[in-house]
């Protein structure tokens, strides 16, 4: 497996990060994997989340259409699908109110520590690893008040006239954003608000 370093702008990454987090509940833990693992093999990984009251989804982010998971005793667990590089898993509850936690880790064959590499400091992001992170932006969007983004004020063109108006408060239920990689090497996001 190679990796190639994709250049993000700052805002946007840092932003994205710090609303990840936001609509994490400190409750509700993902236990296993690790923070930081790195998976040999090609195994099922096994999810362990602690802090669950009633059920949650646990949803391996590649490839993976997500299971609701009843706890008992306040521990779900489930076993995802493997995925060759960086794999993420999302834990949602399936009840009100809504929080998720994220959790992500390194998965395969690696090479040897002590042995000289050469010529590897390149790799890759793949399509559905672009897609689960647009997820999870999307995920932790959905959770925001949109407005602080909005560029104030906001001017609309109607056929009376522009209005222009202040956004006090702003969100969506569905969120889709479409991930590109321009010629430079960029990565843009453009996010499609629904109700």
């Amino acid at each position: 497996m190679r990796h190639t370093l994709i250049p993000v702008p700052r805002p946007l990454l840092l932003g994205s990060l710090l609303l990840a987090t936001t609509g994490c509940r400190a409750d509700l833990d993902i236990q296993s994997p690790a923070v930081g693992a790195m998976l040999g093999g090609d195994e099922a990984v096994d999810v362990i989340v602690t802090g669950v009251k009633g059920s949650v989804t646990i949803e391996a982010m590649t490839s993976d259409r997500g299971e609701d998971v009843t706890a008992a005793s306040g521990q779900a667990r489930r076993f995802v699908p493997s995925h060759d590089g960086l794999g993420f898993v999302a834990v949602e509850t399936t009840g009100s109110p809504k929080a998720f936690a994220i959790r992500s880790w390194h998965q395969g064959t690696f090479l040897e520590p002590n042995t000289v590499q050469r010529s590897i400091a390149t790799g890759r992001l793949d399509q559905p690893l672009l897609d689960s992170v647009a997820d999870l932006v999307a995920r932790s969007l959905m959770t925001s008040d949109l407005a602080v983004y909005a560029e104030q004020p906001v001017n609309l063109e109607a056929p009376v006239g522009v209005v222009t108006m202040d956004v006090a408060s702003a969100g969506a239920d569905i969120i889709d954003i479409d991930v590109e990689v321009d010629d430079a090497g960029l990565l843009h996001m453009n996010a499609h608000l629904r109700d």
